[in-house]
Order: structure tokens, then sequence, then C-alpha cells
């Protein structure tokens, strides 16, 4: 029933909570308010070129991942690609209501959305995309940790030419995907956890952030096996290249009590894997949207 699922995942949602399931979690209205004020911020420096108040909202290691771009693992870059390939160039403007904004516990948030950019010369604006983004809070200061930007597309073109790598690197990563969700299942945890980067982040909208994989294979142990299953949500799987890193997996996911064998409780989830000559991991998650399946 229900309200079992729920006390469940209320009761393993301790520290370094049931990271793949867990009870309901929407930001606040000033918590979504502070991030809608901080991506207007950020951007309105971005667009006016103001690249001193723009890096300013980074941490010093900040890491980018871009579909097309690639991964840029310091500030400085960020600033100077800004500065090379935007200035003067492309303006950005967040697509009305589209903002998604989800706590990370003790952590920040994270924000979700799509975007558009403009071409200056032309006024047109053919560039869309989806981004998806770490705040960390320090006190009264909000820093930009993560950033991932992809599906870039034309605007209007059909939605099934875009979403989708080239079908190799979807196969891959689907199984892939299969193969660690399998382990998960199965409390397998060896080959879960050789699925998983030695210094993977995981980032759940109410467990926080879970860093190391054994401090993630822990918590599955402790909190997934013989109590919940995984299961992938039919047609929800997008995969989009990073170029000369690996890949970013896109979805929605359902977990199944055990016990009961329903399957009430629902999120969506992206994950950044890296291809390390031939070798297949998962550095980096973003678990949110955790809610109870509408009868």
């Amino acid at each position: 029933m229900r309200q079992g699922f729920c006390l469940l995942l209320l009761l393993t949602a301790a520290p370094l909570a049931n990271v793949w399931a867990a009870a309901p979690a929407k930001a606040s209205q000033d918590l979504s308010a502070t991030v809608a004020a901080l991506d207007g911020a950020v951007f309105d420096a971005y667009n006016r070129c103001d690249m001193d108040k723009f890096g300013g909202y980074f941490i010093p290691d900040v890491e980018f991942y871009h579909d097309h771009g690639g991964m840029t693992g310091t500030r400085q870059q960020v600033v100077d690609n800004t500065r090379k390939y935007i200035c003067g160039k492309v303006r950005r403007e967040l697509v009305a209501g589209t903002l998604q904004v989800y706590p990370v516990k003790g952590y920040g948030a994270m924000e979700i959305g799509d975007h558009r950019f403009c071409e200056l010369a032309s006024g047109k604006c053919e560039g869309m995309a989806r981004f998806a983004m770490i705040w960390q809070q320090q006190g009264d200061a909000w820093h930009m940790t993560r950033v991932l930007s992809f599906d870039h597309h034309a605007a209007g073109s059909d939605a099934a030419l875009h979403p989708v790598a080239v079908d190799p690197l979807f196969d891959t990563v689907a199984a892939l995907d299969g193969k660690l969700f399998d382990g998960y299942n199965r409390c397998d945890l060896k080959q879960f956890g050789d699925l998983v980067a030695g210094d993977v982040e995981f980032y759940h909208d109410q467990g926080g952030l879970t860093q190391s994989r054994q401090k993630l294979v822990d918590s599955v142990q402790n909190n997934i096996c013989g109590k919940l299953r995984r299961e992938l949500v039919p047609g929800t799987l997008q995969v989009f290249p990073v170029k000369d890193f690996g890949a970013i997996e896109t979805g929605e996911h359902r977990f199944c009590e055990l016990a009961s064998g329903k399957c009430e409780g629902l999120a969506s989830f992206i994950h950044v894997w890296k291809n390390d000559n031939g070798t297949w991991q998962l550095t980096r998650v973003l678990s949110y949207d955790h809610h109870l399946a509408r009868r």
C-alpha cells in the first residue's frame, strides 16, 4: 500500500539516504526564488560579457560537460570559452516555464531547465538546449560547481531527430545502465561497484551529496538490498555524447517494494559516464523529482 511504501522510504532515508529512492522532495518557494535569481544573475553577466561577475559564480574547479564541446574542468576555461565563443555573438534566454529547482540536502540545490540561444547579428533565436546545474551554498554565498549542457538542437526540429545519440553510443550506454542496475537489483555489489568511479559524486534531492564509490556501495547494501527493485521507465532513456569524455544519460525510473511488489516510487535521473579507453564508469549522478506514481 502507498502508506507502507512511503514509510519504507522514510525509514531508509537516514544518513547516506536510500540513494535511488526517497520520499517526495520539492524546493521551497524561497529556494526556488533564490536559484531563479542566481540563474538570472549569472546569465545577465554572460549576456553582457561581464566576465568578472560571470566568473565569480563558479568555483575554481567547476566541471562543465557539453555534448559538443566536451568536458571543461576549470573556471578560467569556462570564462575564456565564453569570452571567445559567446561575447558579442550570442544571447542566452531561459525558456519560460521550464525551470525546476530541487534541494540537495546539506549542500545546496540543483536546477534543471531548457534555454535558447539567440544570434545577436540576426536576432534569430534558433538554438535550443537542456541544462542541469549544481549550486553549492556556503553561508550566504552560492557558487556553481557542476554544469551539464546537452541536447543542443535547432528550434522546431523534429524531437525524434535530436534527443538520442547515434545508435552505437545509445546501445552502449543502455547496456551499461542495464548492467549497473542488474547488480543493484540482485545486490551484486561487485558488479555494481565496478561500474562506478572511485570519486563518484551522487547528488540526491533528499539524501544530499554522497562522495566515493565505497560510500555509495555501502548505502545500496544497507538501504536497498532486499527492499527495493529499480526499473527503467520504457521510452524515457536518452543519451548524448560528451566529446572526448563519454556520455550523458537521462531518463526516468520507478522503484518497486519487494515485500509488496508495488511499484509506486518514481524519479528522474541524469548520469555522466566516462569512457577511459573503452572502460566505462559512472562519475556523476543527479537523482531528483522523487514522487509517488499517480493512480
